[in-house]
């Protein structure tokens, strides 16, 4: 079997002997320089005054007094609009009852007008009849138009420009003693003349108490004969309410009169649980 023998050749270049072998990067040096400005050509080193922050850092006078003017101002400014805020959480709803204690309470002539009296009258004469009591009067439809004729008495202490633009806002949407000074003391007339005759006029009852008693009365101020033959009870809408019938210059005509609670006419929160909300109608 051969016998093979691996031969390796030395290298003997000789490296030159300068060559150093090393890992680091040559140097380079920057011999330029940078001149310092503080230091004058002739050699004399020169330095920055402090002086000026010494000083103490204040605005001008003027400046000041009309900073202190301003702070006032806006301190003043602050505590209205604080007042303000503050009065409107607490105060607020204390005058709020307040006016309305005050529009419940006050004495009030509602001057019901007698529908027996106006049913057999055109609409012109109506409002010629209700006239001559001198009430204020608001015609919501006037005469004329081609809808029904309505009318509104109002309270006497409520004048006629406040309660229009008032009645425009809707009774729904005032406050609660915003609506009590519209509903106490004033009624609501309409006259419907579609098929026959249908008049009705609603109110607000705040001083009856309970349903009976404002329908008790109600019926009184119409000089309705309660004690005949009436028939009484409570409808598909929660009315209770008692009807009959009478003559009036030999004509035939039907009344009713009904009542439920204010509140579930107006949902305003603040108004008594126990007003009532009346109605009155005569019609054939």
């Amino acid at each position: 079997m051969p016998n093979h023998k691996s031969s390796i050749t030395e290298d003997t270049t000789q490296l030159p002997d300068t060559f150093i072998p090393t890992n680091r990067a040559p140097k380079i040096t920057n011999s330029y320089k940078a001149p310092n400005k503080n230091i004058s050509d002739d050699g004399k080193i020169y330095y920055l005054s402090g002086e000026a922050l010494e000083r103490p850092i204040l605005p001008p006078k003027k400046i000041v007094r009309a900073s202190l003017i301003l702070i006032i101002i806006a301190a003043v400014i602050g505590g209205i609009f604080l007042f303000i805020y503050l009065d409107g959480v607490f105060n607020a709803p204390l005058r709020e009852q307040q006016k309305l204690e005050e529009n419940i309470q006050k004495e009030v002539d509602l001057g019901l007008p007698n529908l027996q009296t106006l049913v057999s009258l055109d609409d012109a004469s109506i409002l010629a009849k209700l006239q001559e009591s001198g009430a204020t009067l608001y015609e919501k439809v006037p005469v004329g138009s081609e809808k029904p004729f309505e009318v509104i008495k109002l309270p006497a202490d409520v004048a006629l420009a406040d309660a229009a633009a008032l009645y425009l806002q809707g009774i729904s949407s005032l406050s609660a003693s915003e609506a009590a000074l519209l509903l106490n003391g004033s009624w609501d007339l309409t006259v419907n003349r579609e098929k026959g005759i249908n008049m009705g006029i609603h109110y607000a009852d705040f001083k009856s108490g309970t349903i009976e008693q404002a329908i008790s009365e109600a019926a009184h101020s119409q000089e309705f004969d309660t004690n005949g033959n009436i028939d009484s009870g409570e409808d598909s809408s929660g009315n209770t309410y008692i009807s009959g019938a009478t003559d009036i210059d030999g004509k035939s005509y039907s009344w009713r009169v009904s009542a439920v609670p204010l509140s579930a006419v107006y949902s305003q929160p603040g108004l008594p649980e126990n007003a009532i909300y009346v109605g009155i109608r005569i019609y054939s």
